[in-house]
């Protein structure tokens, strides 16, 4: 074979390998924009549909309709169980799913007393919205339900606690920080508001949190006109001096939710308490330990709203 043979064949391989280290860091960009723009669509297009076929009499449970009136006219669809104790909770579901999924928690809080108050978050269920907001608006939503408690009689003033799960609890914990009406909040699985919420312990953190969750929350501000909140890092202090119970799972992707409930735990001031579930996923602790559970949640609920004692 002629050296020039050989000098056009390498020149061939060289233009090939080139072209193909081009298509795959040209791929790359395309993979994560196309990831973003699903997932801002997929995040932000209501998810609404009819709340059928049980109520809380299917749990023996006297109960009333409610409808809620947030301060930007959206309607609430909910279900309210009265207090026996004197005390309520507000219960706030995940993303993507309805009152519906809190039922058998109601039965449980209404067994030892407390008033339930669960509702559909806008854009979710029965609460007919433009577009989702992954909690954002949701946090001050919470002051409907607020307001509404408020004009029960079988309440006393000061005995509302909020408890909320992965986005629902992202929205306790951020409602619970602006309003005083709150007096103890309850976080399962709480997600993040913003990147700087995320752990940063090696590279693929630094990616997902840096890159993908913040291009996700810019295209979701970008189509839903609401402006990103502040995060979870910056508001839970606010809390304080009511008491704070944060439930973390330990079987999720690279156990992120476990490592981003503790930085939370971290920056939220006292009184609060951390439960570390090891072989929980994605707010299982409940199905995971379910005496145990009980036993912990009535536990705060009853020196948060009703006993009034120091929580460690």
């Amino acid at each position: 074979m002629g050296v020039n043979s050989m000098k056009k064949r390498t020149g061939k391989w060289r233009r090939l390998l080139n072209l193909l280290i081009f298509a795959v860091i040209s791929a790359v960009p395309i993979f994560i924009l196309a990831n973003v723009v699903m997932g801002v669509l997929f995040l932000t297009v209501p998810v609404n549909r009819p709340i059928c076929c049980q109520t809380p009499a299917d749990y023996q449970l006297a109960y009333e309709d409610v409808v809620l009136e947030t301060e930007d006219g959206v309607r609430l669809a909910g279900w309210y169980i009265p207090s026996q104790n004197g005390a309520a909770v507000i219960l706030l579901h995940g993303y993507g799913g309805n009152r519906l999924a809190l039922l058998n928690l109601a039965d449980m809080l209404a067994a030892h007393g407390f008033g339930i108050l669960l509702y559909d978050l806008r854009g979710h269920g029965e609460s007919i919205s433009d577009f989702r907001s992954i909690g954002w608006q949701d946090v001050q939503d919470v002051s409907a339900a607020l307001a509404y408690l408020r004009e029960r009689e079988d309440l006393v003033a000061g005995r509302v606690a909020v408890m909320g799960f992965s986005i629902g609890a992202q929205v306790a914990i951020q409602a619970g920080a602006r309003a005083t009406d709150i007096q103890a909040v309850i976080a399962d699985g709480p997600a993040d508001v913003r990147a700087s919420d995320l752990p940063r312990d090696d590279l693929w953190d630094h990616f997902y949190g840096g890159v993908m969750v913040s291009l996700l929350n810019e295209g979701i501000a970008w189509r839903t006109g609401v402006p990103i909140p502040q995060g979870i890092l910056d508001t839970i202090a606010n809390v304080s001096p009511r008491p704070l119970l944060l439930i973390a799972g330990g079987r999720t992707p690279r156990n992120l939710e476990m490592r981003t409930v503790r930085g939370y735990y971290e920056a939220a001031g006292k009184p609060r308490e951390l439960w570390e579930v090891p072989e929980a996923g994605h707010v299982g602790a409940r199905s995971a330990r379910p005496e145990a559970y009980e036993e912990r949640v009535i536990s705060f609920l009853t020196r948060a709203l009703l006993n009034h004692a120091r929580i460690p």
